[in-house]
């Protein structure tokens, strides 16, 4: 007798299939549960182009959201043209200990009284700076789509791509 999958595992399957052929890798994980089940991708170091790219394969497989108000789930995606759904899909983009230091060392270089600040993110990770932890500093830069970081990446690959190496 063959062994039937679960929906979170049938979910999981198509996630990795769809971003495998976007060539987007990741890791996805099914998990069931009480009352439930879910599908986690993993995706590390994603700009925010790649993470949007990522909710958009991801989202239709979830089959709805849980209202907090209300104390309720609320189906409001169910879909026939699909193999299966599950109750919730969550996307972490990590950060990469490259990654970090490399946003450490913009925080350095383009924010007041960043030379200040240690030379390695490892020294300067829980000092307060600019009203919060470095830390919090570095993803939040990471984080938000409109980040000085961001903006800095995009010039830098536009200018690359006018300018090619020989």
């Amino acid at each position: 007798m063959a062994r039937q999958l679960s929906d979170a595992a049938i979910v999981s399957k198509e996630i990795r299939k769809q971003l495998k052929t976007k060539g987007i890798p990741a890791r996805v994980r099914s998990e069931n549960f009480a009352g439930g089940n879910s599908v986690d991708v993993f995706i590390e170091d994603a700009a925010p182009e790649r993470l949007a790219e990522v909710k958009a394969i991801v989202e239709p497989f979830q089959y709805g959201r849980f209202d907090g108000m209300q104390d309720l789930y609320e189906y409001t995606n169910t879909r026939k043209d699909l193999p299966a759904q599950v109750k919730y899909v969550m996307i972490h983009n990590q950060l990469s200990d490259a990654m970090r230091q490399r946003i450490y060392t913009y925080v350095r270089e383009y924010f007041s009284d960043g030379d200040k600040l240690p030379v390695t993110y490892a020294e300067g990770q829980n000092i307060r700076f600019m009203d919060a932890w470095v830390s919090d500093v570095v993803y939040r830069q990471f984080a938000q789509a409109d980040s000085g970081w961001w903006e800095s990446v995009a010039k830098d690959i536009a200018f690359f791509a006018e300018h090619p190496a020989d």
